[in-house]
């Protein structure tokens, strides 16, 4: 691990006391938007005149990119978090998803004849509100589903970033095993509705629209 104290430093020291005398460095390969030590001061710039006086090989790489796109950390977080999973998963190679445990929670779902398996996720883990249609699994077995991800405003609920899971077609319990969701295509932002009858209206078209998506006919069935 590189010490915090050297980082802390200008460029000059993290490349002279760690990369040279620590670990021997003789070439360098990195991104045209890499820079270290200080307020970032050792970029690409500063590298080359750097490398050049001390003889080390400098590669620049150009950025990988997906239909105009820069795959990049934080692009894919923008996409994530404005819903866009379908175009981040371009970037990533594959489907956004994140993994949790199953808990009971007031039974609302279930109350207006559409349960859901509710997940605990850990804090640092991206929760892009919305409705989803995704994939559902325990490990063993991957259901096709609609995933309901926010603070559900029309319960008054405690705030709470939460992703509540419809099975598509599923009638048994939901065994209280590590769980993984995979989002493949929002189907629209989270509303606060009037009542539970507006609200019961509107998850079943989105579970009809979900169905639609995976090829079910009306999704209900």
């Amino acid at each position: 691990p590189v010490p915090s104290s050297v980082l802390s430093d200008g460029p000059d020291k993290f490349f002279d006391d760690f990369l040279i005398r620590g670990l021997r460095m003789s070439e360098l390969v990195c991104g045209e938007d890499f820079a270290f030590g200080k307020d970032r001061k050792g970029d690409i710039n500063w590298l080359r005149k750097k490398a050049g006086k001390s003889g080390v090989g400098l590669k620049i790489a150009k950025p990988l990119k997906v239909s105009s796109l820069k795959i990049s950390s934080s692009s894919i977080r923008s996409l994530i978090l404005n819903g866009d999973v379908k175009k981040a998963a371009k970037l990533l190679g594959r489907n956004y998803s994140f993994s949790g445990m199953p808990f009971k929670d007031r039974g609302i779902g279930t109350k207006m004849g559409f349960p859901t398996v509710n997940l605990k996720v850990d804090a640092a883990k991206l929760l892009p509100k919305g409705i989803y249609a995704s994939l559902i699994s325990d490990g063993k077995c991957i259901y096709p589903s609609v995933t309901s991800i926010g603070t559900r405003p029309t319960f008054l609920g405690s705030g709470a970033v939460i992703p509540e899971t419809h099975i598509l077609g599923f009638n048994g319990k939901w065994k209280k095993v590590k769980t993984k969701v995979i989002l493949l295509k929002k189907i629209r932002d989270e509303k606060k509705f009037k009542n539970i009858e507006d609200i019961k209206k509107h998850i079943a078209e989105d579970v009809k629209k979900a169905g639609k998506f995976f090829g079910r006919g009306d999704g209900i069935n």
